[in-house]
């Protein structure tokens, strides 16, 4: 499993899926990345930082924690210690 930074650059609200640029690579986007069920949907905003997990080859990525983002103060953002549980 390895862990990515990455920015938002969309947010489907009916899906909680995120389009997301992995930081450091403009020409990895990643689409309809799922987003844990544990980070509430205001905080996926357009320029957020975030974190993507990749299990592995063949696995879907998830988005598992937002760091900050526009509107976000420090007693709304998420860790990245959470422990989450993958189903393929």
């Amino acid at each position: 499993m390895s862990n990515y930074p990455g920015q938002v650059l969309a947010y489907d609200a009916a899906n909680h899926e995120a389009e997301v640029m992995l930081v450091g690579s403009m020409s990895r986007i990643l689409r309809n990345v799922p987003v844990a069920q544990h980070i509430r949907a205001h905080l996926v905003v357009v320029g957020a930082t975030c974190a993507v997990a990749i299990l592995g080859e063949g696995f879907q990525p998830l988005l598992f924690a937002i760091m900050d983002g526009p509107g976000t103060t420090l007693s709304c953002r998420v860790t990245a210690s959470t422990t989450f549980y993958y189903n393929a």
